[in-house]
Order: C-alpha cells, then sequence, then structure tokens
C-alpha cells in the first residue's frame, strides 16, 4: 500500500529537522521538493531541493506540474505531483509541506489512492499552544532568531511567518497526529513519528 507522512508546522517548530531525521535513520524516504531559492554550499541540487531558476519554476506553474507551491522572499517553493507518485512507488515517503497547503496535499494524495497521514509539530504542549498563545509565539520567535538559517530574517520577515504560526490552530481538525517538540525533547518528537 502506498502511504505518505506530512510534517506540517509553523517556522521554528522542527519540522524541517525530524523529516531530516526519519530519511537518514532509513525509515523513510523524502519527498524532493523544487526552489528558486539559492542554494547553500552544503546542499546538493536533487538531494535537499531541486534548485532552478524562476523563469523555469514559472513556466513549470502554468503547465499544472506542481501540487503545492509557495512564493517567500527566498524564492519559490513547490512539490511536483511526480515527485509524490514516483516516491510513494517506491517506499515509504516523508514530506515536509507548510500549512497552507497542507488541504491541497492531502487532497491530491488522497485522488492517487494514497494513504496519508498527517502530524502537527509544535513547540510547546499542546495546552500551552492552546491557552496561551503569545507564550507559544515568543518560543518560536526565539527558535528562529537561534537558528538564524536564514541571513535575510529581518524583523518584518519574522512577524510574517509569527503571524501565520498564529493561524496554525486552523489546520488542527486535518492533523492525525501532534508532536510536541519541546526544547530539549528531540528523540521523543521522533520516535512518535517512527
Amino acid at each position: 500500500m502506498f502511504n505518505i507522512l506530512l510534517i506540517t508546522g509553523p517556522n521554528g517548530s522542527g519540522k524541517t529537522s525530524l523529516t531530516q531525521a526519519l530519511a537518514k535513520s532509513g525509515k523513510r524516504e523524502i519527498i524532493v521538493r523544487h526552489t528558486t531559492r539559492t542554494r547553500d554550499f552544503s546542499e546538493k541540487n536533487g538531494v535537499q531541493y531541486h534548485f532552478i531558476t524562476r523563469k523555469v519554476f514559472e513556466k513549470m506553474i502554468k503547465s499544472d506540474f506542481f501540487v503545492e507551491y509557495e512564493l517567500f522572499p527566498q524564492g519559490y517553493y513547490g512539490t511536483s505531483k511526480k515527485a509524490i507518485v514516483d516516491s510513494v512507488s517506491r517506499s515509504r515517503c516523508v514530506m515536509e509541506i507548510n500549512p497552507s497547503q497542507l488541504a491541497r496535499t492531502q487532497k491530491f494524495c488522497i485522488a492517487q489512492f494514497i494513504t496519508v497521514t498527517t502530524a502537527l509539530v509544535i513547540p510547546c504542549t499542546i495546552s500551552l499552544f492552546k491557552s496561551k498563545p503569545n507564550l507559544y509565539l515568543e518560543i518560536l520567535r526565539k527558535r528562529m532568531i537561534e537558528r538564524g538559517r536564514h541571513s535575510d530574517l529581518n524583523e518584518a520577515e519574522l512577524k510574517s511567518r509569527l503571524k501565520a504560526a498564529n493561524g496554525i490552530k486552523n489546520i488542527l481538525p486535518l492533523c492525525d497526529i501532534i508532536i510536541e517538540n519541546e526544547h530539549g525533547f528531540f528523540e521523543r518528537s521522533l520516535n512518535q513519528l517512527s
């Protein structure tokens, strides 16, 4: 049976680290997405992303190549229909997905007879997430600043990401599992996904 694990959550929640750890363990194959952003020195084309030009990406959009795509300040990001279908035919897969694209991706997978499990990753307990949204957002803010992965993360971009994170509660009904990825408990979070 074909199946896919979709990992979603706000920026700074740990979804990328969990996705990569699952792949490194050999338990799941990562579905490689396309992007137009500049490649980091440590990245390899076709491994972390398929790095393409903006012009090529926009042609692919017009030809209905992507299941989902979004434009961010760093560039376009998207997942091709072919990548999902090809990957699930080979093995159990994992895919990191932005919350805004979750419903669209789930719908595509179900139409392809792919069993979907969706995990929402949050950087705190669910009770704190629901009862103290300001504290939840402060935890995310600290994580985004500490990881420093994007040198172009200015105050406006940080505010935009936090605003998006505040809307995460709207996708709770679409999620099968909630992973409380608190600081210092990464292995516990990973085990919940295994």
